[in-house]
């Protein structure tokens, strides 16, 4: 079973190098002689969703050697990483562009990663005032006697990975507002809504069953994946 499952991974790390190379060689395809080459975000988003959605069919092909609680993690992580790359290309093409002043660029980007930022910072206060208020109302108000019980507990863990997670996507928020060209400015809020709806559903599906956070975990590492991803190739797509 193990080998079964890291072939499965190498397998798939192997469509990344290769869904990434095609990508990129598409987004940089020579200009033409009558006007400059803009590369289109679903040049790109296109073959990076194949990829992933063909990821999660080979990661099925070894569920029915699994135990129960490992087949529901790989299933919610299939299902959560179809979901977003599903969600990304059709909001991606229904969103409405995002064109800064060519006299005021710089300040509207920044303005806004520091809007989007704001949502994910928001996540994090809430979640903070969630386990302050449980921890008063159960009576443990000393933070060093324990955590208390398994609600406060999942709440804790949710709140340390959002912040971790969060660290990572903000960082990433700021880079694609610097790098990305105007016609792919769309994107950030995309992913933003994305990064969001990853992180309420891991903390619904974590409150609910532990191994019923894979899906939200998904939706955020991939949404996290794409921003950082962008963010490094970012000059080159315009």
């Amino acid at each position: 079973m193990y080998w079964t499952e890291s072939t499965c991974s190498i397998r798939g790390q192997i469509c990344a190098f290769v869904a990434s190379a095609v990508s990129i060689a598409m987004a940089r395809a020579p200009a033409s002689a009558d006007h400059e080459q803009v590369a289109e975000p679903m040049v790109v988003l296109g073959p990076v969703a194949v990829y992933c959605l063909s990821c999660c069919a080979i990661a099925a092909y070894s569920i029915t050697a699994m135990d129960e609680a490992r087949r529901k993690v790989r299933i919610g992580a299939a299902v959560g990483t179809a979901a977003f790359y599903a969600a990304l290309v059709l909001l991606a093409r229904l969103w409405p562009a995002v064109r800064p002043d060519p006299l005021g660029a710089a300040a509207e980007r920044f303005a806004i990663a520091a809007s989007l930022a704001l949502w994910p910072a928001a996540l994090v206060f809430f979640i903070t005032v969630v386990i302050g208020r449980g921890r008063i109302r159960r009576g443990f108000t000393n933070p060093l006697a324990g955590p208390g019980d398994a609600a406060l507990e999942t709440d804790r863990r949710v709140l340390a990975n959002t912040v971790e997670q969060g660290f990572v996507f903000v960082v990433a928020l700021a880079a694609l507002a610097a790098r990305l060209p105007p016609d792919w400015l769309h994107l950030p809020p995309i992913l933003t809504l994305c990064f969001m709806a990853g992180r309420i559903a891991f903390w619904i599906g974590y409150r609910r069953f532990p191994e019923h956070r894979a899906a939200g975990m998904a939706v955020t590492f991939n949404a996290n994946l794409v921003a950082l991803v962008l963010a490094a190739i970012g000059p080159r797509l315009g």
